[in-house]
C-alpha cells in the first residue's frame, strides 16, 4: 500500500509533487490545500474559544469547528482518492 498523501511530509509531498509522476497532480495539491485552510480555520476557532475578548466570536467559532475537521479528515481521504482515480486513468 501506498503511503497516504497526508502521512508525509511536507517536502516529501513537494518533491513527488514536483516530479515527472503523473500523481500527484493538482487534484491532490488542491485536496492538501484544502486540509490546510481547514487547519488553519480550526486554529481560529481554537484561538477564539473560551477568550473573552472574541466572546462576539464564539458561536461562530462553535459551529466553524466541527465542520472544519470534518473537512480536513476528509481532505486528506480526497488527496489519496484523486491520486488513486487519475492512476487508473494512466493505466
Amino acid at each position: 500500500m501506498r503511503t497516504p498523501w497526508m502521512e508525509m511530509t511536507v517536502r516529501d509531498f513537494q518533491s513527488a509533487l514536483a516530479s515527472s509522476s503523473a500523481t500527484p497532480g493538482g487534484g491532490t495539491a488542491a485536496a492538501i490545500a484544502l486540509g490546510q485552510a481547514s487547519a488553519l480555520a480550526i486554529m481560529v476557532c481554537d484561538l477564539t474559544l473560551g477568550k473573552d475578548k472574541w466572546q462576539n466570536g464564539w458561536n461562530g467559532a462553535n459551529e466553524a469547528l466541527p465542520i472544519s475537521v470534518r473537512t480536513m479528515t476528509r481532505a486528506g481521504q480526497l488527496a489519496d482518492e484523486d491520486r488513486d482515480a487519475f492512476d487508473g486513468v494512466m493505466e
